[in-house]
């Protein structure tokens, strides 16, 4: 056998992997990942995320999933998650359309204002339906939403200020240059 062919051979033998052995390739992500870190993206954190990414297989990222949910959970010793619960019914509520119904949502959808990826759905998503809501409209100022979240006393807690520029598009959260960044509190 010539040399070379004979360099050849042992080379193809070292790349191929030992006899018994099977390769398990971590599976992948995909659609798993995606899903989840799309659907709760307002609710998971920076590191959260990062760790959830770094995971291999669906069993670590089910593990994660259930321990994310449960670290939420108000009343752990119940078999609902109603924390979670209340989450998908809100983001269900964003996709069925069903609040523009509410008389006090005044016609507004968020399919219109970004989705579920828009600002309304943000403070939706985190805050539920507003106590008090009010919309201002006209020709010579921005449309203007204003959410108020009140506190069981009736007091004020949380108030929303959404503007739409050129009397078209979706409603964006006003941050006042006062109050700081409100998404990175909203985060």
């Amino acid at each position: 056998m010539p040399r070379r062919l004979l360099v050849f051979v042992i080379l193809i033998l070292l790349t191929l992997p030992p006899v018994g052995y099977t390769a398990v390739p971590a599976t992948p992500v995909g659609d798993y990942k995606k899903e989840f870190l799309e659907r709760y993206k307002f609710f998971i954190n920076k590191g959260e995320k990062k760790a959830f990414q770094k995971l291999a297989t669906d069993k670590a990222r089910d593990a994660f999933i259930a321990n994310f949910w449960h670290q939420r959970d108000a009343t752990p010793d119940t078999p609902e998650n109603e924390y979670k619960e209340q989450i998908d019914q809100r983001i269900q509520d964003i996709y069925d359309e069903s609040l523009a119904k509410i008389p006090q949502m005044h016609g507004v959808s968020f399919s219109a204002n970004g989705g579920a990826r828009g600002d309304l759905a943000h403070v939706y998503l985190l805050y539920g339906l507003p106590t008090e809501m009010g919309q201002l409209s006209g020709r010579s100022f921005v449309d203007m939403m204003l959410w108020i979240y009140k506190d069981k006393g009736g007091e004020d807690r949380f108030r929303f200020l959404f503007y739409r520029s050129g009397g078209g598009g979706a409603f964006r959260l006003h941050y006042p240059p006062f109050q700081g960044n409100l998404a990175n509190a909203l985060n």
